[in-house]
């Protein structure tokens, strides 16, 4: 911590531990101890061996973050205790604590950080007799609305006035170009003239790579005239990462030394990870670390014992070597980035040895490694910065606040705040509209002029977005608000102004109006009252002091927590699926809406939830649905004759109405087993031959179906796609393993599980009977214990092609799969009974039901009998139940996931 004060000197301010050692640097972590007390900072650290699952570190990571950020669980492994995961996206990350021996509390990283602030505000207040207020938050470059207004959201629980949000990369270089040199008084008269910022220009970059991201920022420099061009960086990439990779190393090494010991404890695990940063830390200044980790042997005589290992700096290098790589990745798309702008003003782009100037901010960045690739990378680099490089960001921000109070100038003050990701809106769901350009510098504004696109249209809905996405399914939604009140009139011809600013806090509003005849309407998307409900934020805070004050006695710091975390959704845009509709019918029972003197009384309603699948133009779709087919074709000799011809027909007709995007597989089989085509797309190349292979079908001796029916699926789940597997025979096998028993289906069974389990390939059996000396019994045990498809019994030789027809188009034409549909009852709302065939689960007061793969124009129904609140109005109800709907789309293969309010 860093205060500027008045006659502009500087005054680092550190913990006291044992009130006489020194830290200036404050750890960002906070426990719950085991004997209910709440520690934060070097007390925490202190104690994180031996109670881990109540020490909470790393939490930047998680601010503003949500379950719909993060659908591949990069940060949960990483930040301890737990993520909890929520099934619903949107919703925010919590972090889980024990709490007493059987009970386990959510606690919002708002709220962490929020008594970080608080402890070190606190500390300044005792140290100066002053209190604090005002401060200035610095935040990774690549922090985007929801982190931003988190942060904020934690200074106000704090009970502080967050003036300015920056940038840690670019107040590093304030400091650095203000802090080097005299502090002027408010009285000195600072070079502002064209003069000056003609000056040689300096291109510069900030490498800011510190515990928890990777940031970097491209500045002009021009004598005390600077400003940012672009910022880049990995916001899930940072030391935290080497130190969990040197960790395993350390692991695997230690067990090999001693492989009597369990080293996997959760308590060894966290002494061996603090030694790894040790480690980290001293082999940035020397060749070789003794990495000494203290064992506690609980057998039966509790015994210590020292687990030692001699790391070299080479070694060390060897093991994160490919961290440090990619650190370096963001840099090409920095330069690639700047590209435009600099190219518009200067008629040049920028290359790497055009930079002048390397800041290296941040611990990690002092790994020698990691500079050598830095260096490598800039090789025209005549100067680096790296005095004071974990403490360089807080000095910069201390002195651009003491700029901002006018008390202390500190030369020119830089624009030093870019917008991390591109703003765009979308107009009643249509295409995006890029507002605000990715690194743009603000403050700022724009103004747009709207209009309507159907005749008589009385309002309009402005969606915010945030995020390079072409379209808005694959942006961070922020918010929406309607406008209405717009007059009748024909499409295209009202003029609605609308108004976007950002400003020096990147504080987001958007304001629309229409003439005298509607009042504008103002959206604070970026508020400066952080991203959570006043009430919330208000709860928290007393919480937070609860939490802070002293302990009473015999009451732990966690049982505060109770209301700490009440449901909180970051937003998620309830948009409409373009396969699917979903539509909810929900009335009361007429003959019971009478009042009731009651408040709790409920009267009987239902309610029919129907999910169907759109109308499908295929032809207009770019990928089309993916789809394997892997035909299993019999050719022993009880095949021959009309069934064998009738297959060949129906397999070139289906030949031909494929498209590119499918893949064709075809085995045979006899005495032997014959891949006579690998899986191919189906191109016309490829279709040629595989016609050629069905007309040279001829008929072998004895039925090896054992054999050729594994062959199919492996080659189905090799594919890794969707799939579906076509077995044509007879059933009766008198080769290889005959099919006799359930035993030996149970055993197909088995390796087709250890097929799944190796692959993301969703593969799908179907078997086709011929006439009536087939085993009906054993194809539909196959079709149904093995593949999960549909037994066909064919009694004329035309069914056959229809009924193949049948069971490729479903699956051509499936345009939904893993269906997931949950429904969340409202206020006082009751679920009675949920009436379906479907699988249904609950969770808490959540109804999950599982429903199968859905084809175009396909409709899959849910009948609900509820109890609800009395009404006035008998017919359709509002505010009934959340639900939520999430899918696979076979058209992208992609996952979606919507929800909506009835």
């Amino acid at each position: 911590m860093v205060i500027i004060k008045e006659d502009g000197t500087r005054q680092d301010i550190g913990i006291y531990v044992d009130d006489s050692d020194v830290d200036p640097c404050i750890p960002s972590i906070v426990a719950f101890a085991q004997n209910g007390e709440l520690l934060v900072g070097e007390k925490a650290l202190r104690q994180a061996v031996v109670n881990p699952h109540s020490t909470i570190y790393e939490v930047k990571r998680l601010m503003g973050r949500s379950y719909y950020d993060d659908p591949d669980h990069k940060f949960v492994y990483r930040v301890r205790p737990t993520l909890k995961s929520h099934s619903l996206k949107g919703v925010r990350a919590a972090v889980e604590i024990p709490c007493g021996k059987f009970r386990k509390k959510l606690v919002q990283p708002e709220l962490i950080s929020a008594l970080i602030l608080r402890h070190v505000a606190d500390h300044a207040q005792r140290y100066f007799g002053v209190a604090v207020k005002d401060v200035v938050i610095s935040v990774p470059a690549q922090f985007d609305d929801a982190q931003r207004k988190a942060t904020m959201d934690a200074g106000l629980i704090a009970g502080l006035n967050p003036v300015k949000i920056v940038n840690e990369p670019t107040v590093a270089v304030f400091a650095a170009n203000s802090l080097t040199e005299k502090l002027l008084a408010a009285n000195d008269e600072i070079d502002n003239s064209e003069e000056e910022k003609q000056r040689h220009t300096i291109w510069a970059v900030v490498a800011d790579i510190g515990g928890g991201t990777t940031d970097y920022a491209l500045m002009q420099i021009q004598g005390s005239f600077y400003k940012v061009i672009t910022t880049d960086g990995d916001k899930t990439l940072g030391g935290r990462e080497i130190d969990i990779r040197l960790t395993e190393e350390m692991t695997r090494i230690l067990e090999k030394k001693y492989s009597h010991f369990n080293l996997n404890s959760s308590e060894f695990q966290q002494k061996l990870r603090i030694e790894c940063e040790n480690a980290k830390i001293v082999l940035s200044e020397k060749q070789q670390y003794s990495l000494t980790v203290e064992y506690v042997d609980q057998g039966e005589r509790t015994e210590s014992l020292p687990l030692e290992h001699l790391l070299t700096r080479v070694e060390f290098e060897e093991y994160v070597s490919g961290i440090l790589e990619a650190m370096i990745k963001p840099l090409h798309s920095l330069l690639t980035r700047a590209g435009g702008s600099i190219t518009e003003t200067f008629g040049q782009g920028i290359k790497a040895e055009n930079i002048e100037d390397l800041y290296l901010v941040g611990g990690t960045s002092q790994i020698p490694k990691l500079k050598k690739l830095l260096l490598s990378y800039f090789s025209n680099v005549k100067n680096v910065r790296h005095k004071d490089p974990v403490q360089l960001v807080s000095r910069g921000a201390a002195a651009f606040g003491a700029a901002l109070t006018g008390l202390v100038q500190v030369g020119k003050m830089p624009r030093i705040d870019a917008v991390p990701l591109p703003i765009s809106i979308a107009v009643d769901m249509d295409d995006m509209h890029v507002i605000f350009e990715r690194n743009r510098l603000y403050p700022c504004i724009e103004k747009r002029t709207l209009t309507t696109y159907t005749n008589n249209q009385n309002a309009i809905v402005i969606e915010v977005y945030e995020g390079e996405g072409r379209t808005a399914d694959e942006c961070h939604f922020l918010g929406e608000f309607e406008l209405s009140g717009i007059p009748p009139l024909p499409k295209n011809v009202p003029e609605i102004q609308a108004t976007f600013k950002i400003d020096t806090n990147g504080i987001l509003s958007v304001k629309a109006s229409y003439g005298d005849m509607v009042k504008g309407m103002k959206l604070d998307v970026y508020s400066k009252s952080g991203g959570m409900i006043g009430k919330t934020r208000d709860k928290m805070h007393l919480i937070l002091s609860q939490l802070m004050s002293p302990s009473s006695e015999g009451q732990a710091k966690c049982e505060l927590l109770e209301d700490a975390t009440p449901m909180s959704v970051i937003p998620v845009k309830p948009r409409k699926s373009n396969v699917l509709k979903l539509s909810v019918d929900s009335k009361y029972d007429s003959v019971k809406m009478v009042d009731s003197s009651d408040p709790n009384a409920l009267v009987p309603a239902i309610g029919m939830v129907t999910v169907k699948g759109l109308v499908i133009d295929y032809d207009s779709v770019t990928k089309g649905t993916n789809l394997d087919i892997v035909l299993v074709v019999d050719l022993s000799g009880s095949m021959a004759g009309v069934p064998i011809s009738t297959m060949k027909t129906v397999i070139l007709h289906l030949i031909d109405s494929l498209k590119e995007n499918h893949r064709l597989g075809i085995v045979t089989y006899a005495t032997n087993v014959f891949r006579n085509l690998e899986l191919v797309s189906c191109t016309a190349g490829n279709m040629s031959r595989a016609r050629d292979i069905v007309n040279d079908f001829w008929i072998m001796s004895s039925t090896n179906l054992y054999g050729g029916l594994l062959s199919g699926l492996e080659m189905a789940y090799h594919g890794g796609r969707r799939s579906r597997v076509l077995l044509f025979t007879d059933g009766h096998a008198n080769d290889g393993k005959w099919i006799e028993n359930d035993d030996i289906i149970r055993e197909i069974v088995r390796e087709t599980t250890a097929l799944r389990s190796r692959t993301q390939a969703q593969v799908m059996l179907s078997t086709f009977g011929y006439l009536g000396k087939h085993d009906e019994l054993l194809l539909k045990k196959l079709a149904t214990y093995v593949g999960g498809g549909t037994y066909n019994f064919v009694n004329e030789n035309t069914a056959l092609a229809s009924t193949f027809a049948k069971v490729l188009g479903d699956a051509i034409h499936t345009i939904a799969e893993k269906i997931e549909l949950s429904i969340t009852p409202l206020d006082k709302v009751q679920i009675v009974e949920a009436i379906t065939n479907f699988q249904t689960r609950q969770e808490s007061e959540k109804l999950i039901f599982e429903i199968p793969s859905t084809a175009d124009q396909q409709s899959r129904h849910i009948l609900l009998r509820l109890a609800v609140p009395p009404t006035t109005e008998p017919s359709i109800h509002a505010g009934l139940y959340r639900v939520e709907l999430a899918y696979t789309n076979t058209l992208t293969e992609r996952e979606e996931g919507y929800y909506y309010y009835f």
